[in-house]
């Protein structure tokens, strides 16, 4: 103890800034626990015109589909097993999403791909990536249906197109 009282105070500068930085180090911690990671949430998963064709898409298959937005397409593909560069062909669609798919309800296995195409899609750049999903999704043999954005939405053309690819 007399050690202790002797090194204090030959050194209480240095003992006082040390249990200050300790301080101001605590402080600064529990700040950054309480803020957490730098993330927030997002307002809606969908569009409002994405919403309108989701109520209508709801209306036209009913109960005999379940219904999954913003899915994205590395979850529906996958890159077929002994692939030459594979990593670089998955990484081409691990960002890309479909705005809608109709799943199997028991089974949750995904039926039909939808795509809204609003007047974005008329750029070169979204065509090329338009051209590339469809592609894909033909390759894999998994429907993919596109609907151009309207005010709106019409449920017995909804209904049709649907049962004409997948059935109702």
């Amino acid at each position: 103890m007399d050690n202790l009282q002797q090194w204090l105070s030959e050194n209480w500068a240095w003992a006082m800034i040390a249990a200050v930085g300790a301080f101001v180090l605590w402080t600064l911690l529990r700040a950054s626990a309480r803020q957490g990671l730098p993330y927030s949430r997002r307002g809606h998963l969908v569009t409002r015109n994405e919403l309108k064709f989701f109520r209508a898409l709801k209306h036209a298959v009913k109960d005999r589909w379940h219904i999954m937005a913003m899915v994205r397409i590395a979850d529906l593909l996958q890159v077929r097993s002994g692939t030459p560069k594979s990593i670089s062909w998955f990484n081409r669609i691990a960002c890309k999403h479909v705005d809608f798919v109709l799943c199997d309800p028991d089974s949750l296995e995904p039926r039909l791909a939808i795509e809204l195409d609003d007047d974005s899609h008329r750029r070169p750049d979204r065509q090329r990536r338009d051209d590339f999903v469809d592609l894909a999704f033909s390759s894999a043999k998994l429907p993919l249906v596109r609907f151009s954005t309207v005010s709106d939405y019409d449920v017995d053309s909804i209904r049709s197109t649907v049962q004409r690819t997948v059935g109702l």
